[in-house]
């Protein structure tokens, strides 16, 4: 111990007068470590500094007795190093620096250090030398330097990440390099030069991945391609699960779509089952339509919802969770991802993108040739970029629907083929218009607004004012969707959106849209009745009918109405009321002041009474009804879960009162033209064009109560005698009616041969057990079962040889 001391003061000594070697050494043999290393540094005595730490490790591996004294020598070690190093950094011998860097006992305190001097060259280099070559990639990006990334993912034999490290590279110089602004995607120095070299990486990897980069480089290119390869580049990234090619396919292939005129569109005569099957069937046809524009904006919209789900995920939970998401993203803006287990570091190649401007320069440090960024503010320009993305995308979508609605009408398309565009231009409004307000602040809201009004044109087409002109298959189809009952429930929800009292037009729409799509959603069904209450008898008829159909929405509308038993079965008693408050309401509205500001139009009324008539001839075992009448049902049971066809079980009370008031309604409307001319005329309605339209129809209930309940012929005749009134007639049908005339007798066969001169068929709906022998050509007949599908009865009610079908839908 004493000869320790000795050593240490004789150290001590050397120092203070300089001798720093001699100081050095005398502290060795006493083994103060510090004392020793730190008169080294001193002196300058660097070298000899490396022999001592040699020498120490020497014994503290080979002397147990002296551990005790070796604890601290690696921190000691590291701290001599480390002051070295910076030494030789200070005076720029980098070289020397090396020397001592490589000494450091670890990798990462080696890559630390280097950093922390923002040593690159060497860093890059030292990672090479110690075979480290994906670490030796990220400093290469870090210097903005891809050929040694490259180069050295090739030289580690990992060709499938030098060549998406390529991929990427391209990917973000075709948007954003020199003076970009994004998409569309365009050329660049280099490009050719680089694809060839990912595509003789790709071929080195294997075959099957060679072949997808080549199918990646179609989307990567600014020229354009086809559908058709461009299809198959989408089908590629799916089985590669790449999201970048994806993303490029489907946003080309909108692109592809919106270049080619609405003549060149193909029409669909019918509603696909498959969507998915469809429109990727049609594209690899080469082939573009309506649908296929649609489909292929939801896989866009869906992947710009994934990518901000993605970009939130990433500011909470980190980059983990959300990895394959966030790299595309990354990739996309041109960012690179540098992590060194203790700090994340993002790289912007690109910090004149249009992109970039959205962040304040204070949080943008450069760095070489590259400019670092915090999570916090590339994630909030990235989720304003894709924002201003889908509704820039979507308004081109709903550009090219108005364009091809516009062009269905000019040329005298299917009510079909202007639906279609119609539908899919009110579901991506308002998507649009949800999406943008909560979170963009500029949205066009004038621009979504006129679609929306433009979409509303759907509401005429499937409520028009002749009711034949939507007796359809494809129409009916349509209107059967989830996408239909949304579109006519929004126009509800419009309708009824005031905070005055409502008037008998907007209860009328409202009603009107129920019983022709479907009991509304919840919230929807109590703003109804919440904005009917100031009109008691239509409140009433809506509290019961919601109630039976939320109650029962399992069997049909009807059985609900009418019940399993008659004398007071619960059931029955809701349809009795039902119809009561039907009749009630309706009855009230016709009683009505007519002239009164938006009232009724006569169209909605027309309507409202034949479905009154409807369900109050259901109830019987077998009636009589139309087409058209019957295909409303039919829609409105289709609303349902699980449907029953049965439509009746038991007799209720014969509704006379409901009868005489439509008899009476119906001769008020013919025998009072002026009145009723005005009241078209009020209702912004062309007279001359519905005025014949309305006769015809008030004609049709006429017959119809004449068939189901043997009554009021000579109400019929009598008006059919009025020539002021039979002259609105169509020729034929008239004529029909007429030949019963004679025999003053209304039965089917004549009815029946009226109804298909206006092509609006009578159909007889047996609900019974026993079968109906009619000798009635002309008619549909309708024997339900316990459940038949809705197959079943579409195949009766529109048969493929067009031809009037006599066929029974029988239980499934």
């Amino acid at each position: 111990m004493g000869s320790e001391s000795h050593l240490r003061k004789a150290g001590d000594c050397f120092t203070l007068a300089e001798c720093y070697k001699l100081a050095a050494e005398a502290y060795s043999k006493g083994n103060f470590f510090a004392e020793c290393l730190s008169a080294c540094y001193e002196g300058k005595c660097f070298n000899k500094g490396l022999q001592y730490i040699g020498y120490w490790k020497h014994q503290s591996s080979s002397t147990d007795v002296m551990m005790g004294r070796f604890k601290d020598l690696d921190k000691i070690e590291q701290s001599f190093l480390e002051s070295c190093a910076k030494y030789f950094h200070k005076v720029t011998d980098n070289v020397s620096m090396m020397r001592y860097v490589k000494a450091f006992q670890t990798m990462e305190s080696k890559r630390n250090f280097l950093k922390s001097l923002d040593c690159l060259e060497e860093l890059f280099f030292l990672e090479e030398e110690s075979a480290n070559f994906m670490e030796a990639v990220e400093i290469a990006e870090l210097l903005g330097d891809l050929r040694r990334g490259v180069a050295r993912l090739r030289k580690a034999r990992n060709f499938r990440d030098a060549t998406l490290l390529i991929l990427a590279y391209m990917l973000s110089f075709s948007l954003w390099g020199y003076g970009s602004t994004g998409w569309p995607l365009k050329s660049f120095p280099r490009k050719e030069e680089l694809k060839n070299k990912a595509m003789s990486f790709a071929k080195e990897e294997s075959t099957g991945f060679y072949k997808f980069v080549c199918k990646v480089f179609k989307v990567l290119s600014h020229e354009q391609s086809n559908v058709f390869e461009l299809m198959q580049c989408y089908r590629a990234s799916q089985k590669h699960k790449s999201l970048m090619t994806e993303f490029l396919s489907v946003r080309k292939l909108l692109d592809a779509h919106f270049r080619v005129h609405p003549s060149k569109y193909e029409w669909e005569d019918e509603l696909p089952i498959d969507l998915k099957k469809y429109s990727e069937e049609r594209i690899f046809q080469n082939q573009v339509s309506a649908r296929t524009l649609f489909y292929l904006w939801n896989v866009f919209k869906e992947n710009i919802l994934d990518i901000l789900e993605s970009l939130d995920c990433l500011e909470r939970q980190g980059y983990s969770k959300c990895k394959h998401t966030v790299e595309f993203c990354l990739n996309y803006f041109g960012i690179q991802r540098l992590s060194n287990n203790i700090n994340v570091t993002y790289l912007l190649l690109h910090p004149d993108s249009e992109w970039v401007e959205n962040i304040d320069e204070r949080f943008m440090r450069p760095n070489r040739k590259v400019v670092i960024l915090g999570t916090r503010h590339f994630v909030s320009a990235f989720k304003n970029y894709w924002h201003r993305e889908v509704l820039s995308v979507g308004l081109r979508v709903l550009e090219a629907l108005a364009a091809l609605y516009n062009f269905s009408m000019v040329n005298s398309l299917s009510n079909f083929c202007q639906c279609t565009s119609l539908t899919l231009i009110f579901d991506i409004t308002k998507f649009l218009i949800d999406f943008n307000s909560h979170d963009f602040k500029n949205a066009p809201t004038r621009q979504l607004h006129n679609f929306v009004e433009l979409s509303f044109k759907y509401f005429d087409i499937v409520f028009p004012l002749d009711s034949r002109m939507s007796l359809s298959e494809n129409i009916i189809s349509l209107r059967g969707t989830e996408l239909s009952r949304n579109f006519l429930e929004e126009v509800i929800a419009r309708n009824i959106n005031t905070e005055n009292e409502l008037t008998y037009g907007q209860i009328g729409r409202a009603v009107m849209i129920w019983l022709g799509s479907g009991r509304p959603k919840s919230d929807l069904y109590k703003i109804i009745v919440e904005r009917f209450c100031k009109n008691s008898s239509w409140k009433e008829f809506i509290e019961i009918l919601g109630g039976i159909t939320e109650s029962n929405s399992s069997t049909s509308l009807s059985s609900n109405m009418i019940g399993e038993h008659s004398h007071q079965s619960p059931l029955s008693y809701s349809t009795e009321a039902l119809i009561h408050r039907f009749h009630k309401a309706l009855e009230d509205t016709y009683n009505a002041d007519w002239r009164a500001k938006d009232y009724v139009s006569p169209n909605c009324f027309l309507y409202l009474m034949e479905r009154l008539v409807f369900m109050a001839s259901n109830y019987r075992c077998s009636f009589f009804t139309t087409k058209s009448s019957f295909v409303e049902y039919f829609i409105y049971q289709q609303s349902y879960a699980n449907q029953s066809a049965s439509l009746v079980n038991d007799v209720l009370p014969y509704p006379r009162n409901v009868f005489d008031f439509v008899i009476s309604a119906v001769q008020e409307f013919l025998n009072n033209f002026y009145a009723t001319k005005e009241w078209i005329s009020r209702s912004n309605i062309d007279f001359k064009y519905y005025y014949p339209v309305m006769v015809l129809r008030l004609f049709v209930i006429l017959c119809l109560l004449c068939l189901n309940w043997g009554i009021y012929s000579n109400v019929l005749f009598e008006l059919l005698g009025s020539s002021q009134i039979s002259l609105h007639l169509p020729r034929e049908f008239r004529e029909a009616l007429e030949r019963g005339r004679k025999f003053d007798d209304v039965n089917v066969n004549t009815v029946s041969e009226a109804f298909k001169t206006i092509s609006d068929p009578v159909v007889i709906v047996n609900q019974g057990e026993n079968n109906l022998d009619y000798p009635c050509p002309h008619a549909i007949f309708l024997k339900i079962g316990v459940s038949p599908s809705k197959k079943d009865i579409m195949e009766v009610l529109f048969p493929r040889n067009n031809e009037t079908s006599h066929a029974q839908i029988t239980s499934v």
